[in-house]
């Protein structure tokens, strides 16, 4: 139930930035193109809302994150571990 909060958030962000990277792209673009940038984008900016939204409203704490395989860490751009 906790997430509930955090996908809301998440969706309403997504849906509203794929209208406007999709309005924006289109004329300079065509659909094909504008629709495929505006879905990559809208991906990671609900990827980074979720996630944030998950820590700011404390339900991801730091403890959680020792959990993550540091396989995983390190294949991420810009993953490192301590």
């Amino acid at each position: 139930m906790k997430p509930i909060v955090s996908v809301l958030l998440m969706s309403i962000t997504v849906i509203y930035s794929y209208r406007f990277v999709l309005s924006v792209s289109w004329t300079r673009l065509g659909f094909g193109a504008a629709n495929g940038i505006a879905t990559i984008v809208c991906i990671l900016i609900g990827a980074v809302i979720y996630f944030a939204a998950l820590l700011y409203l404390g339900w991801l704490t730091e403890d959680d994150l020792y959990t993550i395989p540091p396989a995983l860490v390190i294949s991420l751009p810009c993953g490192h571990v301590n």
